[in-house]
């Protein structure tokens, strides 16, 4: 019995862990600075596909050759826009064999030019 809920655990659990994740560096950034995306995909047969980047502004896609894949990959964002309500959303996302999508995202906030100029002219 303790030998089968090893088993369950060990094999069974894996299959529950996420497919990738996502760190984005920095949390807050000024309009025109970069961001740098770490993606960390687990090795899995199924894995094809590997897009990353920005919602609406810039994707990156890297071919993933299943298992055999690497397990990081990084991406550096030049340049970030103001997005219209001051949040940019990286993101990462597997697609596998059967073009089932595995996606993670994250939230950057921008601090916006027009933000700053507002800012000032009320305190002047």
């Amino acid at each position: 019995m303790l030998l089968f809920a090893w088993f369950w655990a060990v094999f069974v659990g894996l299959d529950q862990l996420p497919r990738v994740t996502l760190r984005a560096r920095p949390n807050v950034v000024v309009e025109g600075q970069s961001i740098e995306l770490e993606c960390h995909v687990r090795r899995h047969a199924d894995n094809r596909r590997l897009d990353f980047g920005l919602d609406d502004v810039r994707v990156s896609s890297q071919g993933l050759d299943g298992a055999n894949a690497e397990p990081q990959y990084q991406l550096t964002i030049q340049a970030v826009p103001c997005p219209s309500n001051g949040l940019a959303k990286p993101f990462c996302q597997v697609t596998d064999t059967y073009n089932h999508l595995h996606r993670v995202t994250t939230l950057v906030a921008v601090v916006c030019d027009r933000c700053l100029l507002s800012g000032s002219a009320e305190r002047q």
